[in-house]
């Protein structure tokens, strides 16, 4: 097949666009009657069967990503709605995964930084809807190793975490201009420390 044209597979798929030598090439669009994707569609660049180039897509969960592919996954820069809490990622994607970019929850909420395996990890900085904010390194989602969160109450931590607590050596500073400079283990001080009043 060569030029445009429409193709249905024998699972019910529907592919309307442009052919090369038989293989979906060019601009098209396909919607999908079976499978994982069942209702899903991509509108978009294709080369030799393989989505590549900018496109959108619809999944059959009713998330949406506009932006570009290589290989027939999302990677380049691109954005995607999700539509189980409407919020939204903005950034990079690698192997169908965000890589580097900025997330927005409905609740005011936003991430912005690094990714790996669809989670926070690495270096970010995030601002929560109740005002807190944290900057610094990230593991599964949770502030690990060096970061500094500051508190709406005024409070500032500076040091170290281990899986979101506070732990290791760090210091808080107090609205009042106190300063405690030590230890932590588990969120909490324990061990060797100072408090300067």
């Amino acid at each position: 097949m060569e030029g445009e044209g429409t193709m249905r597979t024998l699972n019910g798929d529907v592919y309307t666009g442009k052919f090369k030598n038989g293989f979906k090439h060019g601009k098209g669009r396909i919607a999908y009657a079976s499978g994982n994707n069942k209702g899903g569609w991509f509108e978009g660049e294709w080369a030799y069967n393989k989505k590549e180039g900018q496109g959108v897509c619809q999944d059959s969960n009713g998330d949406r990503y506009e932006g570009y592919f290589l290989g027939n996954s999302r990677h380049g820069q691109g954005s995607q709605e999700y539509a189980h809490n409407n919020a939204r990622y903005l950034g990079l994607w690698q192997n169908n995964l965000p890589h580097k970019g900025k997330l927005i929850l409905t609740d005011g909420t936003c991430y912005e930084g690094d990714w790996k395996d669809d989670m926070f990890s690495g270096v970010g900085s995030i601002g929560f809807a109740n005002g807190d904010t944290y900057q610094g390194e990230w593991k599964n989602y949770e502030p690990h190793r060096y970061g500094v969160r500051a508190y709406r109450n005024g409070r500032v931590y500076t040091g170290e975490w281990q899986m979101g607590a506070k732990h290791g050596n760090g210091s808080m500073m107090y609205p009042n201009g106190d300063k405690y400079e030590g230890t932590w283990a588990n969120d909490m001080r324990n061990g060797f420390g100072t408090f300067t009043l």
